[in-house]
């Protein structure tokens, strides 16, 4: 790399560092930089570098269902397994949530019915959501297929 694409990249962190509400791609600091005499090939060199691989637009598929173990599956009525999979499509469990509501009722005796998927949904959202949040996770339960989210 050339010494002053080097020299560039340290003068563009010292910069950020001293303003942090600043960002890379800011373009007040491309016309501070050719102020200060470098080239506009050079910052913009810099600058692609600096700038991580994804920075780009995040793209989002659809949501990813957990496959349920032959004992997970066998312990829960269909309800209850079709209503964790229209959640995870829904994007509305994170994975750490999914595998503690998982975990609870697996320590549940008998199969498991809708009712406890309610109680054990409502113990791992209701601390930690809103009520929009909470209004889908009710309409998700009475099985409505047009909850958008």
């Amino acid at each position: 790399m050339k010494t002053s694409i080097t020299e560039l990249i340290t003068v563009i962190l010292q910069h950020l560092e001293s303003q942090p509400g600043r960002r890379i791609s800011d373009p007040v600091l491309r016309q501070w930089l050719s102020n200060k005499g470098y080239s506009r090939r050079d910052i913009e060199t810099a600058l692609r570098i600096m700038r991580p691989a994804n920075a780009g637009p995040e793209e989002r598929g659809p949501g990813r269902v957990r496959h349920l173990s032959k004992w997970e599956s066998l312990r829960m009525h269909p309800d209850v397994r079709s209503a964790l999979a229209r959640l995870d499509l829904y994007e509305m469990l994170d994975p750490f949530t999914r595998e503690m509501v998982l975990e609870r009722l697996q320590q549940l005796e008998g199969e498991v019915a809708l009712d406890d998927l309610d109680s054990v949904l409502s113990w791992a959202f209701s601390r930690t959501h809103d009520c929009e949040s909470l209004q889908t996770l009710y309409t998700i339960f009475d099985g409505a297929s047009e909850t958008l989210h």
